[in-house]
């Protein structure tokens, strides 16, 4: 009992002490964005951080030991805290271009109206973290891919062992090593500690569609599309259950973030975030090396408008190059093949139904979906109109079309791998939805404030109540032994 005690104390410590790295990362751009982007990038930074550790400690021959692993990350955090205070020449030399005009966007005081908004995602968050705490692993992959993986690691203090016939254990590490963490820590395969982290970056899509729509529309937009992103079915569905899909999506998302932000500072440092996010996508889920791509396009982009130059695009590479490729050069190696061949390609049905899946799937999408669609056709417009000018929409559609159209055509037999580009169209729907709202007349506007918000806490309430699961066995039962929850999340 006191050995999970700790566990659940060593979670809670670990993932916030990023926050100083962020927030002095952040510091050498010239753009500020409020401590929202700074805890974001320190969800991002932590877990990945950590099972990197945990990776290189498994390449090395090193066992896995909970000691030193945390040593090691403290000492990481520690060491590129000092690095960076005292390098002032990265700030000298963190602009390439010539100068540009920033305009910071610091978070003003929020209509009474988008408060309530905050509190009713608060409302969400909670669930979702209740959830996850509450039930052990219940979904396939969860229960017959990371769990297994994670209890083999945490008990050989190793990585998995790749062959020729591997499939699932080459997948990328960093949810099934956040697993063998909390198993190692807590002394038993706590599944409801190991559900945490991947909960947490889920729920980090929220935020990260908040701050892509913010650039987009302003901070009314920004709230929107985060509270369409938390009521849409899909993210309520899987943002608990420590799937890898709504963590990439954070990751993929956030590395969007820092590359709007790179087209407006010139910074160096915006760059090399904008890898670093996509690096650790890349290490989540294999899906996100599309992103990779794109990066490349949209820093090619950035290179063709004197935004940035070859220094900054080489520093690109070997960041992603540094993060990522570890795990897949692992796999030729060991077993022949950067990535297994587990898409069922032949299954997939590139069709108009799938195309307008947004709308056509109400169960995943529901009332969302149509400013979903609406958003992703708006940006296009916009994009390809005002290239030069709509520059946060470039980011999105260069972000979302690749990988959207990867999944149409090789994998749309599964809509569950959309939600990795959710908070990317999330962002977009809030766009289009303020862009309708600033165009109605005030006396509508006026009226409409309070039907929407009644609306508003109603669609909670929905997302609240599916978001948590096994109610009535809870309810029976609040104070269920493990054995009882395994015994009910089996039955299911």
């Amino acid at each position: 009992m006191l050995q999970t005690a700790f566990a659940w104390l060593l979670i809670a410590l670990l993932v916030p002490s990023a926050y100083p790295l962020a927030r002095r990362l952040l510091a050498y751009s010239p753009v500020n964005d409020g401590p929202i982007l700074t805890w974001m990038l320190a969800l991002a930074l932590g877990p990945g951080i950590l099972t990197l550790i945990m990776l290189w400690l498994g390449l090395l021959a090193v066992a896995f030991d909970v000691a030193i692993i945390v040593v090691a990350y403290v000492a990481v955090l520690g060491i590129g805290y000092w690095v960076l205070g005292i390098s002032y020449q990265l700030s000298v030399i963190s602009h390439s271009g010539p100068e540009l005009e920033v305009e910071n966007q610091e978070l003003r005081t929020p209509s009474s109206s988008f408060i309530a908004v905050y509190l009713l995602l608060a409302a969400i968050a909670i669930a979702v973290l209740f959830n996850a705490a509450w039930w052990p692993f219940s979904r396939d992959d969860a229960v017959g891919v990371y769990h297994p993986q994670a209890q083999l690691m945490s008990r050989t203090g190793a990585l998995l062992p790749i062959s020729e016939t591997s499939l699932h254990d080459a997948y990328p590490m960093l949810i099934p090593l956040s697993y063998t963490f909390s198993y190692m820590a807590s002394g038993w395969d706590n599944e409801y500690l190991a559900r945490i982290i991947p909960a947490l970056l889920a729920l980090g899509c929220i935020p990260t569609a908040w701050l892509l729509a913010r650039r987009m529309a302003g901070e009314q937009a920004g709230a929107v599309a985060a509270f369409i992103l938390a009521i849409t079915p899909v993210f309520g569905s899987w943002a608990s259950h420590g799937y890898t899909d709504l963590p990439v999506g954070f990751y993929y998302a956030l590395s969007a973030v820092f590359a709007m932000r790179l087209w407006q500072s010139g910074a160096m440092v915006d760059a090399l975030l904008a890898s670093v996010c996509m690096g650790m996508a890349a290490w989540t889920k294999n899906s996100a090396l599309i992103g990779v791509g794109a990066l490349g396009v949209w820093l090619l982009w950035a290179r063709a408008n004197r935004r940035i130059n070859w220094q900054y695009m080489s520093g690109c590479v070997a960041v992603i190059g540094t993060i990522a490729s570890p795990w897949y050069v692992r796999n030729l190696l060991a077993a022949g093949f950067l990535l297994p061949d587990t898409a069922w390609v032949d299954q997939a049905q590139p069709t108009l139904v799938n195309l307008l899946i947004y709308v056509t799937l109400p169960d995943n999408y529901g009332i969302s979906g149509v400013l979903l669609l609406t958003g992703i056709a708006w940006g296009l417009w916009r994009a390809f109109r005002q290239p030069r000018t709509a520059v946060v929409e470039v980011v999105t559609v260069v972000w979302f079309v690749p990988f959207f159209g990867a999944w149409w055509l090789l994998a749309s037999y599964d809509p569950r791998f959309l939600v990795s580009v959710l908070p990317i169209t999330a962002a977009l729907g809030g766009g289009v939805a303020m862009a309708a709202w600033r165009g109605m007349a005030a006396n509508i506007r006026r009226r409409l404030r309070i039907v929407l918000l009644v609306i508003a806490i109603g669609l909670t309430a929905i997302t609240v109540w599916r978001v948590v699961e096994f109610k009535a066995e809870l309810l029976r039962n609040p104070l269920m032994s493990d054995a009882e929850k395994q015994a009910v999340v089996t039955e299911r």
